[in-house]
């Protein structure tokens, strides 16, 4: 059987050598997908405006996926009820969300920070 994910080495030219991202979809089904990151040991934390848990609050030091959804939908619900936990970086004043890749960064930064700046 194929991963449930596939690599996406041409939109991470530089991270590519230091940070595994990947895209799950291509057809396969979220179950899927989760059911492979536990079964590696990795912890799965989806991101989303509407959750309670901070990112700051979560245990980034071991394996972990950080679950991105696009900018118009967010994540499917399916991936909400999956994921170990549900997390969201906290907003102030009129500002209810920001865009996929600043979302990414600063949860990566904080993934780093934990790690004591190791990948």
């Amino acid at each position: 059987m194929r991963p449930a994910h596939r690599p996406l080495q041409s939109q991470c030219h530089s991270g590519q050598h230091w940070l595994r991202v990947y895209q799950s979809g291509g057809g396969r089904p979220t179950a899927e997908v989760v059911a492979w990151l536990r079964q590696h040991g990795i912890r799965s934390y989806a991101t989303t405006p509407a959750a309670t848990g901070l990112y700051t609050n979560m245990n980034f030091s071991g394996p972990s996926a950080i679950v991105m959804g696009t900018e118009a939908t967010g994540l499917s619900d399916e991936w909400l009820a999956a994921a170990d936990a549900q997390i969201k970086i906290p907003m102030a004043g009129y500002i209810d969300s920001l865009n996929v890749s600043t979302c990414t960064a600063i949860m990566t930064f904080e993934a780093v920070r934990q790690r004591g700046g190791q990948i």
